[in-house]
């Protein structure tokens, strides 16, 4: 068997572009950085390696907004669960404002999008959520609407898609 001609660190680099090319082939990249501010519910900021700061939009749910009721609790929920910690970020896309859309790992193991949907602080954001999880996602969030946790105690809680819509004029 004949050698490489290539050197060592020409194959690295190769195999990490290799890697990265069929991850977003697959759909997703992974990162790992440090939660360094909570913008609201389901939108972070993460430094990653590199001292490179991402915007981070959480994939398939969507939280109040600040100025709506359950807000604050949604805020101060992904405040508690991932301020200051280290995450892995699954980037599913970019969006429009040019925020990662993705489903954030805690340092536990745990994913953010789903301890928001148990605990009741956020809605599955049916629009956009179309991963196999959804499906799971959809009965979490059913789970926790039964159970009156978080926003579900509300006997007529409003969707933060139609508070945007409503209340669009104002912000």
């Amino acid at each position: 068997m004949r050698p490489s001609r290539y050197a060592p660190q020409a194959r690295s680099r190769l195999g990490r572009v290799a890697l990265l090319i069929l991850l977003a082939f697959f759909g997703f990249l992974l990162f790992k950085g440090r939660v360094v501010q909570v913008h609201d519910g389901d939108t972070l900021s993460v430094l990653l390696s590199g001292a490179r700061m991402e915007k981070v939009r959480l994939y398939g749910i969507d939280t109040p907004e600040a100025a709506q009721r359950g807000g604050s609790e949604a805020t101060a929920f992904t405040r508690e669960k991932a301020f200051l910690g280290e995450v892995e970020l699954t980037v599913k896309e970019t969006d429009q404002y040019g925020r990662k859309v993705a489903i954030v790992r805690l340092p536990d193991g745990m994913l953010l999008n789903e301890e928001l949907l148990r605990a009741g602080h956020a809605w599955v954001y049916r629009n956009y959520c179309r991963e196999a999880i959804c499906a799971t996602w959809l009965l979490m969030e059913e789970e926790a609407r039964r159970a009156k946790r978080g926003l579900w105690k509300d006997p007529n809680p409003q969707a933060p898609w139609e508070w945007r819509r409503k209340n669009h004029n104002s912000r």
